[in-house]
């Protein structure tokens, strides 16, 4: 979560910037909603693009260091703003392409956090699956 780079209505930010260094099985759909229209003589509608929405899913791999003190980076990561609604968060995920030479591939949103499901295995580390509703288009860049 980057508190720095959130819209300005945030007002539970967390005191400073954190990154979660291991994030795994990360699923994201978005797109525009496909809005058909019949039109006389044709039984093809016409698509037009609705409103944008998506779906982010991944899940959280537990450390100390991700807890916080007071287990802060994780409570805040759902908490609601003060006025009741949900935040806003920057979300920036890096990951490597295929092939010889892999370049690193970054995209970089935003979501509403939706929900933080815990998931607690028998002597296993701790994994936190995040939902949240993609609000902006991803940016994507090749490095």
């Amino acid at each position: 979560k980057d508190g720095s780079d959130v819209a300005p209505d945030d007002d539970n930010l967390p005191t400073a910037d954190y990154e979660y260094t291991e994030v795994f099985d990360v699923d994201l759909s978005e797109g525009y909603k496909s809005i058909p229209e019949k039109h006389a003589g044709s039984n093809f509608p016409l698509r037009y693009a609705g409103d944008f929405g998506g779906t982010l899913i991944c899940n959280i791999p537990v450390k100390a260091a991700d807890l916080g003190t007071t287990g802060d980076k994780l409570n805040k990561l759902i908490a609601l703003r003060d006025v009741g609604e949900t935040p806003n968060i920057k979300f920036v995920y890096t990951n490597k392409t295929g092939g010889a030479s892999p370049s690193t591939i970054t995209e970089t949103f935003t979501v509403k956090p939706e929900s933080l499901q815990r998931l607690y295995r028998y002597q296993d580390t701790v994994v936190y699956r995040f939902i949240g509703i993609i609000s902006t288009p991803s940016v994507i860049t090749v490095s």
